[in-house]
């Protein structure tokens, strides 16, 4: 599996996990009694696709989402440059 299919992937197992916990709440279950159990079943699926954790799952999956908006990461690095020189100029400026 590609890095990106795996972030697909683990936004398919954090879409499941506000499913199952929205459920919690729909049952009027005590959210801590079935909280815990979701969090490991999260946690080791993200694990599986080769997530250290939560967080590098986000940071990772945040990484991704911001790629998708340019066709290549050559525009993402060139709109990145482009911001820094305005940025500069704005500065110059003041």
């Amino acid at each position: 599996m590609t890095i990106a299919q795996n972030i697909l992937d683990g936004r398919k197992v954090i879409e499941e996990y506000r499913v199952k916990h929205k459920k919690l709440y729909e049952e009027g279950k005590v959210v801590i009694e079935g909280h815990k159990p979701l969090i490991i079943e999260m946690r080791k699926k993200l694990q599986e696709l080769g997530f250290k954790d939560f967080k590098d799952f986000l940071e990772q999956s945040k990484e991704a989402e911001i790629l998708e908006k340019f066709d290549s990461e050559e525009k993402f690095l060139e709109a990145l440059k482009t911001k820094e020189e305005t940025a500069i100029n704005l500065r110059e400026k003041l």
